[in-house]
């Protein structure tokens, strides 16, 4: 091998060597996004404790009005699926597929969530949750109330910030919230957006669970 054939060899396992390097960082970065992304969205959207919240009300939950509609190993596994490790799970592929194909907006939306959307939104949800287990209604204005200027202004931007719109579809929460509707109707929209989640939810649980739709119906 001459010496020109040398360097050139060598200069290409150099230039091999810093590629891999870099897609290294890279997937470690996007790792990192992953991960801390999903965080924030099953704590801004909590159904995983909100599923535990139900399933400890009865040990046939969630088919607790079908007793023996499914095999124990269906009904187990549909528990798990609707735990909070499951819902993890499950929002995590979301979260994989939402950031290949927006490795530009994911830190935007990480940083919007850690700013207080994810905070506010949570405690929104949960205490929604204790105004259908109480019956007393939820005081939003206290809540908000409650909140930093700083949480308030991330919370906004998250609900309804065109460069949050994949965010909200992520979240599952679509346009629940519009400033130009009454608060009567935003509360409304925002019951709507819950439910068809939760059905979501649970009608992906049943399918990795081979558990048939029709077990609702029967």
């Amino acid at each position: 091998m001459t010496r020109i054939a040398r360097r050139r060899l060598i200069a290409l396992m150099l230039s091999a060597a810093g590629c891999l390097a870099a897609l290294s960082a890279f997937a470690q970065s996007s790792g990192d996004r992953v991960a801390r992304l999903t965080d924030l969205v099953v704590q801004t959207v909590p159904m995983g404790e909100i599923f535990e919240t139900l399933a400890a009300t009865s040990s046939d939950w969630p088919l607790q009005e079908k007793p023996g509609a499914v095999s124990a190993g269906q009904l187990a596994c549909l528990r798990d699926e609707l735990s909070e490790a499951g819902y993890r799970r499950m929002k995590r592929t979301e979260v994989v597929a939402y950031v290949a194909e927006n490795p530009g907006q994911a830190d935007a939306d990480i940083a919007v969530l850690e700013d207080g959307g994810a905070r506010m939104m949570s405690r929104l949800m949960m205490a929604g949750v204790e105004q259908e287990r109480s019956g007393v209604p939820v005081d939003e204005a206290t809540i908000m109330g409650e909140s930093s200027p700083e949480e308030l202004a991330a919370f906004m931007q998250m609900m309804t910030a065109p460069d949050q719109t994949g965010l909200r579809k992520l979240l599952g929460i679509g346009n629940a919230y519009a400033a130009e509707r009454s608060a009567e109707e935003n509360e409304s929209a925002g019951e709507d957006a819950g439910a068809d989640l939760a059905t979501r939810v649970m009608m992906k649980a049943m399918s990795n669970c081979d558990v048939p739709v029709n077990v609702l119906f029967e």
